[in-house]
């Protein structure tokens, strides 16, 4: 994969109940981007099932990195996620989709392609 434009870190710590409605969510909404992105979910030393449901997605979905860390808490979770992305963009997004993910667009500037001026 190429790198990605934008990266989605999902902090996770024993989310495995909320994983399987809020991946499919952020999933359906990247799926038609048209530039490279990745779904990064970092796993902040879970003691439930997060891993496997996050590997069950990867499996079927190339753009989602699961990334494990030791237990520090969701500022370590968040640091270690965005420190790891080579994304152009980084955005946090919680588990639980406290910020619907469709607000992401509204941070990225228009992709302008090879054009020297964008009238808007």
């Amino acid at each position: 994969m190429s790198r990605p434009h934008l990266s989605i870190v999902m902090p996770a710590y024993n989310e495995e109940a909320r994983l399987p409605d809020s991946l499919p969510t952020v999933l359906d909404f990247l799926r038609y981007r048209q530039y490279p992105w990745e779904l990064r979910v970092v796993d902040d030393g879970s003691s439930d099932a997060t891993c496997e449901v996050v590997q069950r997605f990867a499996a079927e979905h190339p753009q989602v990195v699961l990334q494990r860390e030791p237990h520090r808490g969701k500022g370590g979770a968040v640091r270690a996620g965005m420190l790891a992305s080579e994304a152009e963009y980084r955005f946090i997004c919680d588990a639980d989709l406290s910020m619907p993910i469709e607000q992401v667009e509204r941070f990225l500037p228009p992709r302008r392609g090879p054009y020297e001026v964008a009238i808007a």
